[in-house]
C-alpha cells in the first residue's frame, strides 16, 4: 500500500507492514511511557481511570441506570438505539472524565447486547436487537476528547477506535452468517478524525506521532477492506482534508524538536500529489487500486500556517510560512485547489471546506509566523521579523479598503505590536505606539468591534517601551499608562508593567516612582496583586535603606492579610525569597531572627493552606542560609548564625526535597540549564547520580517545555558533565 506518510516520515516513520502492524523506529524511541502499561480490561469492557466525578446531572444517571438495566438485568422499556445515542451524547457535552466513562458504560452495554444477540442468532434469524451503530462509538470518543483527560484520555479512544476494528475483523471471519446477524458498525472518517483530534488537544509531546499512527491506521483499513474484497461487507474509508489537517494540528501543538520537519515533509508531500494532477501524472495503484489524492484547502493551509508558527524556528520558519502563503495564492488563483474538491467530494462539502483562497484567519496566522520568530532570533532578524509582520498588515488593511474579504482583526494587530515590542529597542518600541495609533484610527473610522483595542495591545506597547531602559520611553510608558486610566483600559499588569521599567532603569532611585504608581493604581481603583506586592518588596530591596528590612516584612504582613479575602495577592515562595534577599543583603548587623521568622511563617503558611506555591524552594533555602552567613556583631553571634546556617543546609540536603523538586521538574518538561546548574550544584551526589549517573536513560521530553536554545545547552551540558558513579 502506498501509505501517505511513506515518503516523508522517513526520517521518523517505518513504513508497516500490509500483513501484521510493527511497531516503527520512532515509534520504540519516543514512545510515551503511559503506552508501556497498557490500560487492562479484566472482565470486559475498558478500565476507567478517573477518581471522583467532577459533576454529576442526576437527571441524566438516572437515565443511564435505566438504559443499563434494560440490557444487564432485562428490565422492562421500549428502548431504542436513539435512546442510548442520546444519552450518549448528552454525557459528551458534560465536558469531565466521569461523564466519558458514562457514556462509555452504555456502549459497552450496547456491545454486550450485541454479541449475545449474534450468540443467540447463529442459527435464526431475529428481528429484534440492539447494537451499536458508528455514531455510538463517535459519541464516546468525543466525550473523552473533550474531557480534558490528557494523555490518558487519548489512549482511551486509540483503545476503542482498536476495539471497534478487531470486532469489525472478526465479524469477516463469518462471512457466512451476514444473513442472519448484523456486522458490527465500522469505523467512520470522522471516528478516526476524533481519535486524532485527541491527540491534537492533547499538548502531548509524542502528539504528532501518535496522530500519524491513527491516520495510518484508517489509510490500512480501507486498503485492506478493497484488497480482502470485502465490498458488501464493509466499505472502508479514505483519509480527507480534515484529517490531513489535524495531524499537522497535532504536530503543532505537541512541542516536539521534530515538529518543523515533519510539518514541512507533509506539507511537501501532499502538494507534490496536487501538483502531479496539475502536471497530468498517473497516480500509483496498489493492486489495482488507485490511491487518493487528498484535496487542499484553506483549513489545511492555516494548519501548516499555524504549527510554523509554534515550532519555535525562528526566522527559518517564518521564511518557509511566506512560502506555503504564496503557493497558497498561485494554487488558489489557478483553480486547481478548487477543481480537486469538487472531484473529490461532488460538492457535498460545506463551506468551510470548499474555501480555498487565504482568509483572515490565514493572514493573521501569516503574521503569527513573523511575530514569533522575533522570539528566538538575534537582534537584526527580530527587527526584520517585525517589519515583515507590519508588512504584511498593511497590506490586509489595503485589501481591506479596496474592498476584498480580508480585514484586519484585533489578533492582527495584535501580533505586529508583538513584533515590534520584541526587538527591545527605541525604535520597536516606537514603531509598537505606531500601530496601536493605527489601530486607534481605523477603529474610529469604522467603529466595528473587532477593531477597537484592548487592555492587551495597550499593555504590550507599555512593554514595548519598558524594555528600553532609558528615561524618554518610560515618560512615554507613564503618559500612556494615564490615558489608560482615563479611558478605563488600565488593569494591574499596566500598573506592574511600568513599575518594573522603573524599577531596570535605575533601581536605585525607582522606589518614589514605584510608590507614586501604587498611588495611583488606587486612584484608579485598581486591585494590586502577587506581582505588585512583590515589585514593592523588590524595590525596596535593591534602594539601600537602613528601614529596608521592617519595610519589606510589613508589606510582607500586609499582603498575608490581604490574601485571606483575594487569593489574586497570596504571596508565594518566589515573595518570601525575595524578603529573605533584602534581610541579607542589608547592612544591619541582626539577620537571623528576622529571617528566621519571615522562614517559619513561609512553612506554617504553606502547611495551613497547603499551597504548593508556598512550599520552600531551593532559592528560599538558599536565601535564608545567606542571611544566616552573613550575620554580623560579636564573633559569639556571628558563630550562632552559622550553625543555624549549617543545620539547615543538612536538612536540605538530606531530605527528600532535591529529589521531589528535580522529579517535578522533568516530569513537567521544565528542565532548563540554571535548574539542572542549581540540582548539580547543590543535591546530594548519591542523588545526582541516580538521575544523572553513567548508563543512566537522558529523556528529550525532560526540557520539552524550555526553549530549544535551553534545550540544547541541557543536552550538552549533561552530555559533557555526567557523574560518576
Amino acid at each position: 500500500m502506498q501509505n501517505f506518510f511513506t515518503r516523508t516520515a522517513s526520517q521518523l516513520l517505518v513504513k508497516r507492514s500490509l500483513q501484521r502492524h510493527v511497531p516503527s523506529k520512532i515509534d520504540r524511541i519516543l514512545r510515551p511511557s503511559a503506552l508501556r502499561a497498557p490500560f487492562e480490561c479484566a472482565g470486559g469492557g475498558y478500565k476507567h481511570f478517573s477518581a471522583q466525578p467532577i459533576s454529576v446531572d442526576l437527571h441524566l444517571e438516572e437515565k443511564t441506570e435505566g438504559l443499563l438495566n434494560h440490557i444487564y438485568k432485562g428490565s422492562q422499556g421500549s428502548y431504542t438505539l436513539i435512546h442510548y445515542d442520546r444519552a450518549m451524547e448528552e454525557w459528551s457535552k458534560q465536558c469531565n472524565i466521569h461523564a466519558a466513562e458514562r457514556a462509555e458504560d452504555l456502549l459497552v452495554a450496547l456491545e454486550k447486547s450485541y454479541d449475545e444477540t449474534t450468540s443467540q442468532c447463529s442459527t435464526q434469524q431475529t428481528s429484534s436487537y440492539l447494537m451499536p451503530n458508528a455514531v455510538s462509538y463517535n459519541h464516546v470518543l468525543q466525550a473523552y476528547v473533550l474531557s480534558n483527560g490528557g494523555t490518558r484520555a487519548c489512549l482511551k479512544c486509540e483503545e476503542i477506535l482498536e476495539q471497534m476494528l478487531e470486532r469489525c475483523r472478526n465479524a469477516l471471519l463469518f462471512k457466512g452468517a451476514v444473513e442472519r446477524v448484523p456486522l458490527p458498525p465500522e469505523p467512520l472518517v470522522t471516528t478516526f478524525n476524533t481519535a486524532m483530534n485527541a491527540w491534537a488537544k492533547s499538548n502531548d509531546i509524542d502528539a504528532g506521532i501518535k496522530a500519524e499512527m491513527i491516520f495510518r491506521k484508517m489509510e490500512y483499513w480501507g486498503f485492506e477492506c478493497r484488497r480482502e474484497n470485502v465490498i458488501g461487507y464493509y466499505k472502508g474509508v479514505e483519509p480527507n482534508t480534515r484529517s490531513l489537517a489535524i495531524v499537522v494540528d497535532a504536530w503543532a501543538n505537541s512541542g516536539h524538536h521534530d515538529s518543523f520537519e515533519r510539518i514541512i515533509a507533509i506539507f511537501e508531500h501532499a502538494l507534490d500529489n496536487v501538483l502531479a494532477v496539475q502536471n497530468n501524472k498517473a497516480h500509483g495503484e496498489v493492486d489495482g487500486i488507485k490511491q487518493q489524492v487528498i484535496p487542499l484547502n484553506t483549513v489545511f493551509f492555516n494548519s501548516v500556517l499555524n504549527g510554523l508558527a509554534n515550532c519555535h524556528g525562528g526566522v527559518n520558519a517564518a521564511q518557509k510560512a511566506q512560502e506555503v502563503f504564496t503557493t497558497m495564492q498561485d494554487l488558489s488563483s489557478s483553480g486547481l485547489l478548487q477543481q480537486l474538491i469538487t472531484t473529490n467530494t461532488g460538492g457535498s462539502t460545506d463551506d468551510c471546506d470548499v474555501e480555498t483562497s487565504p482568509n483572515t484567519r490565514t493572514w493573521s496566522l501569516l503574521m503569527k509566523c513573523w511575530a514569533n520568530a522575533g522570539e528566538v532570533s538575534d537582534e537584526a532578524n527580530v527587527e526584520y521579523a517585525a517589519s515583515s509582520t507590519d508588512a504584511i498588515l498593511e497590506q490586509m488593511e489595503n485589501l481591506y479598503k479596496t474592498g476584498q474579504d480580508v480585514k484586519p482583526n484585533s489578533y492582527a494587530f495584535a501580533s505586529c505590536i508583538k513584533a515590534w515590542a520584541e526587538c527591545a529597542s527605541e525604535t520597536g518600541a516606537t514603531r509598537a505606539v505606531s500601530v496601536l495609533e493605527r489601530m486607534e484610527r481605523l477603529y474610529n473610522e469604522t467603529k466595528e468591534e473587532e477593531l477597537q483595542p484592548t487592555t492587551m495591545h495597550y499593555n504590550t506597547c507599555l512593554s514595548a517601551l519598558c524594555k528600553v531602559r532609558n528615561d524618554a520611553c518610560m515618560t512615554h510608558a507613564r503618559h500612556l499608562l494615564r490615558r489608560m486610566c482615563v479611558d478605563g483600559s488600565a488593569d494591574a499588569v499596566s500598573f506592574n508593567t511600568v513599575m518594573m521599567g522603573y524599577l531596570n532603569v535605575d533601581s536605585s532611585t525607582a522606589l518614589e516612582t514605584i510608590e507614586a504608581l501604587s498611588d495611583e493604581m488606587q486612584i484608579a481603583n485598581i486591585s494590586p496583586d502577587s506581582a505588585t506586592f512583590n515589585i514593592m518588596i523588590d524595590a525596596w530591596r535593591q534602594c539601600g535603606r537602613p528601614n529596608a528590612i521592617a519595610k519589606v516584612i510589613k508589606l510582607l504582613d500586609y499582603m498575608i492579610d490581604l490574601s485571606k479575602k483575594d487569593n489574586n495577592i497570596a504571596p508565594t515562595a518566589s515573595t518570601f525569597t525575595l524578603v529573605l534577599n533584602t534581610i541579607s543583603s542589608s547592612n544591619l548587623d541582626e539577620k537571623v531572627e528576622p529571617a528566621r521568622r519571615i522562614f517559619h511563617d513561609m512553612i506554617s503558611l504553606h502547611e495551613n493552606r497547603s499551597d504548593d506555591k508556598l512550599k520552600p524552594d531551593v532559592r528560599a533555602f538558599s536565601a535564608f542560609i545567606s542571611s544566616c552567613a552573613n550575620q554580623g556583631g560579636s564573633p559569639e553571634r556571628k558563630r550562632a548564625a552559622l550553625k543555624i546556617a549549617l543545620q539547615t543546609y543538612e536538612h536540605m540536603c538530606s531530605s527528600t526535597e532535591y529529589e521531589h523538586l528535580f522529579k517535578r521538574c522533568i516530569d513537567e518538561g521544565q528542565l532548563s540549564r540554571v535548574t539542572l546548574n542549581v540540582f548539580r550544584k547543590w543535591a546530594p551526589q548519591k542523588l545526582q547520580n541516580k538521575f544523572l549517573g553513567e548508563g543512566k536513560e537522558i529523556h528529550s521530553k525532560w526540557s520539552r517545555n524550555v526553549r530549544e536554545n535551553d534545550r540544547q545547552q541541557v543536552s550538552n551540558t549533561i552530555g559533557h558533565t555526567r557523574p560518576q558513579v
